[in-house]
């Protein structure tokens, strides 16, 4: 049977809870009192029309606990009385330990562990399970693979649909990278080109990239991927000045492509409140020149030069020439992702590209985790690059 009791002294404003199973939680008055606000849980009538909390914390008071099956039932000094199941204290009960256990942790990789990640059929698909799968190699990796689809735009757009709704930038719904196109963007071009992310110059850049090979040039043309975050961590043992430049100076990024105009400042590496790397953003030709003190300039271009060192690592750089029908799907504010040079003169190279925001990817991998019930619906997940 599940004990509730008020844990003293009365200063500490604390209930204890205890499960059959022995483990028990700590929940703050305030944390009772929260859930008035969203009125389904607590019992109490719905006051999502204005704010339910008092000014003072340490002035609510509890004068009993009563538990009838699986509810426990508060009744407050003020005389407001809230019910909250045990269930629901249990999927929600507050960590004593940093908060840190409770965000989910990425996996670093170089070029050796990406060759070996798995290719998902995308035959299977359609099962929650390989598609649960799929969604935790994005999360935990910031890649996933696939093969078998076919040419067809639909198959194409019904794939970033298990990811999450499509979201239109600057190249449209749906992006043709191809060298006989009349857009004149490097990406369509043959030269090589170098890691990076996608808009780097938007304040908020897109989150998941899916790029399928269309049409596969004979010799050249290869994707390149780089982890983002693997290369801030080489940074930050490497050059600790330089990575606390990049993750605290927030610097210029601007385009003027596609007859539109973009401007963003924003740091190179950003951090979680833990400290922990979660984004990167890192197109070098659209690194403006620093607006920043004069006497940071130089310090700033050596900290941007030491990011691309780190970013050439030998065992950074993953090369695969995708086949047609293969797919790469990618995290695009932590992994950096280029092409080798070919020559348009020996064949074609037809690319198609889409992106979904991240928000929506962690909405699908929550909905089915919630659906298969793994723990990862409930972590906190990395938030991506940021101001």
């Amino acid at each position: 049977m599940v004990s509730c009791e008020i844990v003293k002294p009365e200063e500490i404003r604390q209930i204890r809870v205890v499960w059959d199973n022995g483990d028990e939680a700590w929940f703050p008055y305030i944390w009772f009192r929260h859930e008035l606000f969203f009125g389904s849980e607590s019992g109490g009538v719905p006051t999502r029309e204005k704010w339910v909390l008092p000014e003072d914390p340490t002035t609510l008071q509890v004068l009993d606990l009563n538990v009838e099956g699986q509810i426990l039932k508060i009744s407050w000094e003020d005389k407001i009385v809230t019910e909250h199941s045990f269930e629901y204290l249990w999927q929600h009960k507050p960590h004593l330990s940093d908060s840190k256990t409770q965000r989910h942790k990425v996996i670093l990789w170089t070029r050796k562990e990406i060759s070996q990640f798995p290719w998902f059929d995308v035959c299977d698909l359609d099962d929650d399970r390989v598609r649960f799968s799929l969604l935790c190699s994005i999360l935990d990796y910031g890649v996933a693979r696939v093969k078998g689809l076919d040419s067809n735009p639909d198959s194409f757009e019904n794939l970033c649909s298990y990811i999450g709704p499509i979201h239109e930038t600057g190249y449209g719904r749906l992006f043709e990278v191809r060298t006989d196109s009349s857009i004149e963007l490097g990406a369509n071009t043959a030269v090589e080109l170098g890691p990076h992310n996608d808009e780097s110059y938007r304040y908020h850049p897109p989150g998941i990239t899916v790029f399928q090979c269309i049409e596969a040039h004979p010799t050249g043309g290869a994707t390149t991927l780089y982890d983002g975050f693997l290369a801030a961590e080489l940074l930050r043992e490497e050059d600790p000045e330089s990575f606390e430049l990049l993750t605290s100076i927030p610097i210029d990024f601007s385009s003027h492509s596609l007859g539109l105009h973009y401007r963003s400042e924003a740091r190179v590496i950003s951090l979680d409140k833990s400290g922990t790397v979660c984004g990167v953003r890192w197109t070098d030709r659209t690194i403006d020149r620093p607006d920043v003190p004069v006497d940071l300039i130089e310090p700033i271009y050596k900290a941007l030069y030491s990011f691309s060192k780190a970013l050439s690592h030998p065992e950074a750089e993953y090369r695969h020439r995708l086949n047609a029908g293969e797919v790469h799907i990618f995290d695009n504010q932590r992994v950096l992702h280029g092409r080798t040079a070919f020559d348009p003169n020996t064949g074609s190279r037809h690319l198609r590209q889409a992106a979904v925001d991240r928000d929506e990817f962690h909405s699908s991998l929550r909905l089915i985790a919630g659906r298969l019930g793994e723990s990862v619906a409930d972590l906190a997940y990395s938030p991506g690059a940021f101001g």
